[in-house]
């Protein structure tokens, strides 16, 4: 076994947190411990997991560590400051990961000690047809996004540049992992990928579902000050699109801004068509990419409200004075 420590944050995730378990037992590098931080479950996720601690199957040592109620930033900050040792690497409870993520994750903290922090990668995988069209057309490739809208649920860093950068914001949600890693790079610790190094996340299974959380991730966005540029020619676009629709498409540029969102829901809709085979794609893919755009309006609007009302918060997600 390695000497790492596996750290997860859980809330009320009694149906998953066995299928995580059983994901690192396989890991070709097998964690030295693997630690739970349950943030006040009704679901009895803590007692599940110390009854899957006396098993013999898990090599590992399992750790519960209980709060009242917290973050996922403060269970991490907990967890990484009750780890065993130095190299830690955060998952989530939401998907389960590769056999190969803990060694390909870990690789660049092994090779090289200038190195304070891995970012690895993540996949959608559903389990229906819907679940597979949403993780198409709504999760980009690791390698195509910013550092900061990575995620945590793929992270390795050493205990060191974790106390550098002053932990995870515990006062933030969504988009303390974006806050943790831009305060990474803030303290100058040195930070490497690892694309190939997979969690595979479970995408949303309805609409409802998918509006909430892409709200929530706006409304983070907007009141930690991120993202701003992508947001804002979100809301013109659909600004525009309404005044079109209002004024009768009696002119060409109110013509021109339907045909745009036309295309853009064709090509995408036929894009979840031809490599799923699936004739509900045509239907779905609208409603999928409409409902995101709009709940990320929605979120986005609050959440700005929120940050007049709360005031600008700096990298540690703290609010600012003055």
């Amino acid at each position: 076994m390695a000497e790492i420590s596996v750290v997860i944050p859980v809330l009320n995730e009694s149906q998953n947190v066995l299928d995580v378990l059983e994901a690192l037992v396989r890991q070709s590098c097998v964690p030295g411990e693997v630690c739970f931080v349950d943030a006040g479950s009704v679901d009895g996720t803590p007692d599940l997991v110390r009854q899957a601690s006396k098993s013999s199957k898990y090599p590992f040592a399992v750790r519960v560590l209980e709060l009242k109620s917290a973050f996922p930033g403060a269970g991490r900050n907990a967890g990484v400051r009750e780890s065993r040792f130095d190299t830690i690497a955060c998952t989530d409870a939401g998907g389960v990961v590769d056999p190969q993520w803990l060694a390909r994750l870990t690789a660049p903290l092994q090779d090289n000690p200038t190195v304070g922090l891995v970012v690895g990668g993540f996949e959608a995988r559903g389990r229906t047809q819907f679940e597979h069209l949403v993780g198409l057309l709504t999760v980009r490739k690791t390698a195509n996004l910013a550092l900061l809208s990575a995620g945590g649920a793929s992270v390795a860093f050493r205990k060191s540049a974790w106390e550098k950068a002053g932990g995870y914001a515990e006062d933030v949600y969504p988009c303390e992992d974006a806050v943790f890693l831009r305060a990474v790079l803030e303290s100058g610790i040195r930070i490497e990928r690892a694309p190939e190094a997979l969690f595979y996340w479970k995408p949303r299974s309805s609409l409802r579902a998918l509006a909430r959380q892409y709200h929530h991730y706006a409304w983070g966005d907007a009141t930690l000050g991120v993202n701003t540029r992508r947001h804002s020619l979100r809301i013109m676009f659909y600004l525009v699109l309404l005044l079109a629709l209002l004024s009768g498409l009696s002119a060409w540029p109110a013509q021109a801004v339907v045909l745009a969102l036309l295309v853009y829901l064709g090509i995408l809709s036929f894009r979840g068509w031809r490599q799923m085979q699936w004739p509900g794609a045509w239907l779905w893919a609208p409603l999928i990419l409409l409902t995101k755009d709009l709940a990320q309006i929605a979120g986005w609007m609050k959440g700005q409200w929120n940050r007049l009302q709360r005031g600008p918060r700096n990298i540690h997600g703290r609010r600012t004075e003055g």
